[in-house]
């Protein structure tokens, strides 16, 4: 996976061990979609097959329409986008994920692949909701698995995996937290996050990149335009 920021491609590059399946997570609005939809098209330039599964009701239009226009046509033909609406129908494409890298490799055997999910908690959140105790067993075992497939996806294909994710109060002791949602679940199974904050400085953000789950190795601020982070 590579980033169309300088400073966090040149820390990935530097760590040994970073097998390209991370998290960025952050509080709504802060830009998450922007940096991920900037990620895929940035990769989908460098000749790598990008697929991006969108699971929110409104597609950003005009954010793509912007954030895509620095891109030629041809650099944009590797990326690929899904719209999920439904928990069930996103756990079965990750369930079936294996089939479409395994064709992609057969039709492409050059190319990289990236996967993108934007996101993957709110379904399953919005799913939890409405259900009863006993179906919320079964819903903490397909976000395990959905995981755990992403995971051995990444490990056997050496498949690129970005999941965007949304920030949680947990209140402990009288204190209240910010985790990533999915809490240790997503520590887990995912070694390294990006967390976007907002900053007092307007359009700035600072951001932090992180081996799971509170080990800070470095932050750095970014301005947010239309055009994406710069």
């Amino acid at each position: 996976m590579d980033f169309p920021l300088k400073i966090l491609n040149d820390r990935v590059k530097s760590l040994d061990q970073f097998n390209g399946y991370l998290s960025v997570w952050g509080d709504y609005g802060v830009g998450k979609t922007t940096f991920s939809l900037q990620t895929a098209f940035h990769n989908s330039s460098l000749g790598k097959i990008v697929l991006f599964v969108y699971t929110k009701p409104n597609l950003p239009y005009e954010k793509i329409k912007n954030l895509s226009q620095k891109f030629t046509k041809d650099e944009l033909n590797n990326f690929h986008l899904f719209l999920v609406l439904d928990f069930a129908e996103l756990y079965d494409i990750v369930l079936n994920l294996e089939f479409i890298i395994i064709e992609i490799n057969k039709r492409n055997r050059a190319s990289e692949i990236l996967i993108i999910f934007d996101s993957i908690t709110n379904l399953y959140h919005m799913e939890f909701r409405k259900s009863k105790k006993s179906k919320n067993v079964i819903l903490n075992y397909q976000l395990n698995q959905i995981l755990a497939t992403l995971s051995y996806l990444n490990a056997t294909y050496e498949v690129s995996i970005l999941i965007v994710n949304y920030l949680r109060n947990l209140k402990q002791q009288g204190q209240s937290k910010e985790i990533q949602s999915g809490g240790k679940v997503m520590d887990y199974w995912v070694d390294y996050s990006i967390k976007i904050e907002r900053h007092k400085k307007l359009n700035y953000r600072k951001i932090f990149f992180s081996k799971n789950p509170e080990e800070k190795e470095l932050s750095f601020f970014l301005k947010l335009t239309e055009l994406g982070f710069e």
